[in-house]
């Protein structure tokens, strides 16, 4: 079933490289064929944008990449981020697209990304050295433990986007957020957790409801827990099939949010509800 679906996917992908205009104009060169996607991805889009989340339907809205922006606008508004915060880690940045909203937007002063896909890190580089910003974003290659391979105590927040999910373990990842932030510290997410009754996706490591969640952060040692339930607002979660919203702008949009989600590994959109949660050291 899986080399089956994989097939397809790449099917779809090879034809739409064929057909669209835009897409032939990538420099393809030295790609491997998910890089490939995602630097069609990211040309294809009218802001030069790549981002992976699920959007979020709120203020003034036209597609895809307006929905994804304001999820990230969310999440930085949730953490408290400012010209005042001096460190922020990111885990599970992709392409560094929110990063870029960070620094340029909400004026942090640097900002730690990590991810552990290598095509990520290459990209998420390549394109935050064309912009100018390697001295403020700075991009690894590792998982959630190496995202915090710093000094204890010593980040303003910890931030994660729509990655939590795929994390070997929720619980650990929050100890060690805890660690590495400063006393009052804020860990801020979105993340889509399984509804009451529902079964996990095959490939998703955690299992817990949003009141288990919140027990793991408290035993973490968080205070001032905050969660929202966004999933009506939730861009794909709304779309789950949609293959033609009424305006296409993005790779995204073209293909539809089922394969999508295939791609970034959500399965049984009807088993999860999206959040917002955050919590202070």
């Amino acid at each position: 079933m899986l080399r089956l679906l994989l097939t397809g996917i790449c099917f779809f992908c090879s034809l739409y490289m064929l057909t669209f205009p835009r897409f032939q104009r990538v420099d393809m060169s030295g790609y491997t064929k998910m890089e490939t996607v995602a630097k069609g991805l990211s040309s294809n889009c009218r802001t030069e944008s790549a981002y992976m989340n699920l959007g979020l339907i709120e203020g003034e809205f036209t597609d895809y990449v307006d929905a994804a922006a304001a999820l990230v606008r969310r999440v930085a508004h949730v953490a408290g981020l400012s010209s005042s915060t001096r460190s922020v880690i990111d885990v599970g940045c992709g392409y560094a697209d929110q990063d870029m909203i960070f620094v340029k937007e909400f004026h942090v002063q640097h900002v730690k990304c990590v991810d552990i896909i290598d095509s990520h890190v290459r990209i998420a580089r390549q394109r935050i050295s064309d912009i100018g910003l390697s001295h403020r974003i700075q991009i690894e290659h590792g998982d959630a433990a190496m995202s915090m391979n710093t000094l204890p105590s010593s980040v303003d927040v910890v931030v994660s986007i729509d990655a939590a999910l795929h994390l070997p373990s929720r619980e650990s990842f929050f100890k060690l957020a805890y660690e590495a932030l400063v006393v009052g510290g804020r860990l801020a997410l979105s993340d889509q957790i399984l509804k009451k009754g529902h079964i996990t996706a095959d490939d998703a490591p955690n299992d817990e409801t949003i009141e288990r969640y919140v027990e793991l952060l408290r035993v973490a040692g968080f205070h001032s827990i905050i969660t929202e339930n966004i999933t009506s607002k939730s861009y794909t979660l709304r779309h789950p099939h949609a293959s033609t919203p009424p305006v296409r702008h993005s790779f995204v949009e073209e293909y539809g949010f089922s394969i999508v989600g295939q791609l970034l590994g959500i399965q049984g959109y009807n088993s999860y509800d999206m959040f917002l949660i955050s919590a202070t050291k």
